[in-house]
């Protein structure tokens, strides 16, 4: 009767043990996926923060004369060389 008292006591104890780790095994499913959620939102925060600039046209004077490069708005690339400060500056 010892033999039948031990083994159900041993099965009730794994079964104790396969039951906690399941259970916590769903909290860090749970705290994976807030974790995730929460990275998600930050990044989606800072794309919405970002995109809330008005980036504008300006033109870009190289002061010594060297070269200099502009991206305008619609994403052009203009490269030139730079006017000096004695030369007269005109629109682009």
């Amino acid at each position: 009767m010892d033999k039948d008292a031990n083994t159900s006591s041993e099965k009730s104890l794994a079964l104790e043990i396969l039951e906690e780790v399941k259970l916590q095994s769903k909290r860090w499913m749970v705290a994976f996926f807030v974790v995730l959620g929460l990275w998600a939102a930050t990044i989606g925060t800072f794309v919405w923060y970002i995109n809330q600039y008005d980036y504008s046209d300006y033109d870009i004077q190289s002061n010594d004369g060297g070269n200099a490069n502009f991206v305008g708005r619609d994403g052009d690339i203009t490269n030139g060389t730079g006017q000096g400060k004695n030369e007269d500056s005109q629109e682009r």
